[in-house]
């Protein structure tokens, strides 16, 4: 059987048209139905990658994810240079007085002192009290006055530098009256005796008996 090689007419009102051998159907013949379609062939290759499109609109960003674990710490950097020094703060209020420490050990004795001049001759001393009448302003002594050691009126040690009294041979007259309660006693040189230190012990006796009833809580005199 030979197929026809002739190609269709596009002005063939036929909607299909398959040239087959044969014998040519009549005219009048209408197509059949389609059938149903054959088994899907095998895939081919897959062809070549094609040009990458244009880049598509961003979308929308998504919600943070959670925050990752802390890393490790890294090494310390050099140390930088020191600041300028601030301005020096409030000075806080002083604290309290703290306990007194143990006493040092005691120092080395110092040496020896260069020994001092040799004394001058002293004389023989006298001690003489005296209460002289109101208005009296004068007092003798018995025996001669080199000097006087200490004058005392009424319990108050008199100066001769201040005026308080002046001295002519035996006689010391004072610069104001007494009132007749006074007390005066005088302590004075009398003449040569040899040499030593001249010491009224009579006189620091009363001196002290004084003191006492003026100032009983002040330190106590030296010994006579």
């Amino acid at each position: 059987m030979t197929m026809s090689g002739a190609p269709p007419n596009v002005n063939d009102p036929r909607v299909n048209s398959n040239p087959v051998g044969g014998t040519p159907l009549p005219p009048t013949w209408s197509q059949g139905p389609q059938g149903p379609p054959g088994p899907a062939g095998p895939v081919g290759p897959v062809g070549p990658a094609g040009q990458n499109g244009q880049e598509g609109i961003a979308g929308n960003q998504g919600p943070p994810g959670a925050t990752g674990a802390t890393g490790p710490v890294g090494p310390a950097g050099p140390i930088g240079p020191q600041g300028l020094q601030g301005p020096g703060g409030v000075q806080g209020p002083q604290g309290n007085v703290g306990p007194q420490g143990p006493a040092g050990p005691l120092g080395a004795t110092g040496p020896t002192g260069p020994q001092g001049p040799p004394g001058t001759s002293v004389s023989a001393t006298a001690h003489e009290e005296f209460l002289p009448a109101a208005t009296a302003t004068t007092v003798t002594v018995a025996q001669a006055l080199v000097r006087p050691l200490i004058v005392a009126r009424g319990g108050v040690v008199q100066s001769q530098v201040d005026g308080h009294y002046s001295i002519s041979g035996a006689t010391l007259t004072f610069s104001t009256p007494f009132d007749g309660t006074e007390r005066v006693i005088v302590s004075y040189q009398t003449g040569t005796s040899g040499t030593g230190t001249l010491i009224d012990t009579d006189l620091r006796t009363y001196v002290q008996r004084i003191m006492a009833v003026l100032d009983p809580s002040g330190p106590p005199p030296p010994s006579p």
